[in-house]
């Protein structure tokens, strides 16, 4: 080998000891037998005179211990680079633009608050609307799990609703894709603490989510996170580099948090989206856009996601909720709250495109202004006939979902508000058609 190929290989060499050095002498030695010298468990099991089950548990073992050490080097490596470049430092974004409107649906919220940093300005309201979020509604069967309304493709939804704002994002994606996890008001208090973050696992994803972090805030935008403290959507604004720590806000929540506590949330999930940059877009674009989505949701077309029901097919699966008498009333009124804020929501940005809309011609403008001002009514009138059900079933105690009682109450609401929501698809289709001329 010449000079340059004996330094790699020393460097890997040195790299692959570094690494091994986070097992004991045993399970280094079967380790090393069973990937180096490619020994079966059983041959391993002689050799050592133990049981083929006790390698495989040790050869097991191994690998996660080995993973969690290449991922921790991996990090400080990161680090070093960073520091060696002179790139070491504090940034800390202002807050001062993000406003005081509030919803329950965090991942719009989280966006509005990114795009008050970039040169464009919308309402929450119009981040609700074009980005789909004020028509979702995705109900999980049976129990009506608190993770219905965010079990959903995140990458594809997100991004897909910047888009029609103008917006192009870059994704790190590591999350679970199988069913909603565990409800964290019900869970034991210890899981959501730094020292039960500390238990888990560092997440594979976590090097290349700090770059994308680090690259964002340095051009002056936040990053989109989700279950940073909850299971939630929230925004990292800073970073400081000597002490390893990340600034996030998230429900309410506003601290420093760890680099290697990214994806170590009680449901062990990383995502990061940022804006990476923006692009021309018109309005007639913009709502076709958003239409499309709203029209693929409602009508059940997008990725499934297992155990739950979306767009109009899942108020059906409420109804028989209240009817098999097994809701979750934490959950479930999670659901309540998120479903009749997004409604109100979807009020607004309907008056806000009636009021503003401009088209190709007087016609077109005043047929597209009239189809918004109705489905403001009707959006509206659905926020107004669920906001009893807040009452009846309020966050978080939840109330009485499964008592006959409610039962009877709440199920001529849905009832109706299916109808409503029926009324407004129609006209979002007739909307979509006098687009598409």
């Amino acid at each position: 080998m010449n000079p340059e190929e004996r330094i790699l290989r020393k460097e890997l060499i040195d790299t692959i000891g570094g690494i091994l050095n986070c097992l004991n002498r045993r399970e280094r030695q079967i380790f090393e037998s069973h990937f180096f010298d490619h020994l079966s468990p059983q041959k391993i099991a002689n050799l050592f005179q133990l049981s083929s089950a006790n390698v495989y548990q040790i050869i097991s073992r191994s690998r996660k211990k080995v993973i969690q050490e290449k991922l921790r080097i991996s990090v400080d490596h990161y680090i070093k680079n960073r520091k060696d470049l002179g790139l070491m430092k504090k940034s800390v974004l202002p807050k001062g633009a993000w406003g005081s409107i509030c919803t329950w649906t965090t991942a719009a919220g989280s966006i509005h608050r990114i795009l008050t940093y970039t040169d464009k300005t919308f309402s929450l309201p119009m981040v609700m609307g074009m980005t789909g979020q004020a028509f979702r509604i995705s109900i999980c069967p049976g129990d009506v799990h608190i993770g219905g309304p965010t079990s959903y493709n995140f990458e594809d939804i997100l991004s897909r609703g910047l888009l029609n704002l103008g917006f192009r994002t870059r994704v790190i994606d590591g999350l679970q894709k199988n069913i909603p996890g565990q409800n964290a008001n019900l869970a034991d208090p210890f899981l959501l603490t730094d020292q039960a973050k500390q238990k888990r696992a560092l997440h594979k994803a976590l090097p290349e989510a700090l770059e994308l972090i680090h690259h964002s805030i340095d051009r002056g935008l936040p990053a989109l996170s989700w279950d940073i403290f909850i299971p939630e959507f929230g925004v990292i604004y800073g970073y400081d580099d000597e002490q390893q720590q990340l600034m996030a806000s998230e429900c309410g929540t506003d601290k420093a948090v760890p680099f290697d506590h990214l994806g170590r949330g009680i449901l062990e999930d990383l995502f990061i989206l940022t804006v990476e940059d923006s692009f021309h877009i018109d309005d007639r674009t913009m709502l076709q856009g958003a239409l499309r989505m709203i029209l693929d949701h409602y009508h059940g077309k997008e990725e499934e996601t297992p155990r739950t029901v979306r767009g109009l097919a899942a108020y059906q699966a409420w109804i028989e909720a209240f009817r098999d008498e097994a809701i979750e009333p934490n959950g479930h009124s999670y659901n309540v709250v998120f479903v009749q804020d997004a409604r109100q929501l979807a009020a607004a940005f309907w008056n806000e495109i009636a009021d503003s809309w401009k088209g190709f011609n007087e016609l077109e403008t005043e047929r597209i202004r009239s189809l918004s001002r109705e489905a403001a009514v009707l959006y509206g009138d659905i926020a107004r006939q669920l906001q009893p059900m807040r009452s009846l079933f309020p966050f978080p105690s939840g109330g009485e979902p499964n008592s006959t009682t409610s039962a009877e109450q709440a199920i001529p609401i849905l009832e109706s508000v299916l109808s409503l929501e029926q009324q407004a698809v129609s006209l979002l289709e007739a909307m979509y058609d006098e687009l598409r001329v």
